[in-house]
């Protein structure tokens, strides 16, 4: 004997999925696929300075290159995991603070001071994560 249309409903009326994620803190939490976020205002990004910020649990660092425009990297040293935000900037490249690796504002290493003339790199193979960033109605904003 098969259960009754009534009785599988008895235990209350139907859920919506997407009415329950809506109201889960956990889900509130999680990141947007393919979005925007605002790291600041454009003026306040100004010259050589860099800025760290944290989106979604993604340590970020955002700047301007020397022709003005912000980018984004992780903020990260793929080396040793220091924190780039931390060390040096000249408007063209960032220095890691712990060893003084150098990366471009579109995350390629540029040098390795500790190499000696023996050592060999494949410069191509060691890159900081880059993140589109736009600069928009004054504001700028990061699809991590």
């Amino acid at each position: 004997m098969s259960a009754s249309p009534i009785a599988l409903h008895a235990s209350g009326p139907a859920r919506d999925p997407a009415a329950d994620e809506a109201l889960d803190p956990d889900a509130m939490r999680r990141p947007l696929p393919d979005a925007w976020y605002c790291v600041g205002q454009a003026s306040g990004l100004t010259g050589k300075a860099l800025r760290a910020v944290e989106l979604n649990g993604e340590q970020i660092v955002i700047g301007r290159d020397a022709d003005g425009a912000p980018f984004a990297l992780r903020d990260r040293c793929p080396h040793r995991g220091m924190a780039l935000s931390k060390g040096g900037f000249d408007g063209a490249e960032l220095v890691c603070p712990f060893h003084g690796w150098r990366f471009s504002t579109e995350g390629r290493c540029r040098d390795v001071p500790t190499l000696s003339e023996h050592d060999t790199a494949d410069f191509s193979k060691i890159v900081v994560q880059r993140f589109p960033v736009i600069e928009s109605a004054g504001f700028v904003w990061v699809n991590p």
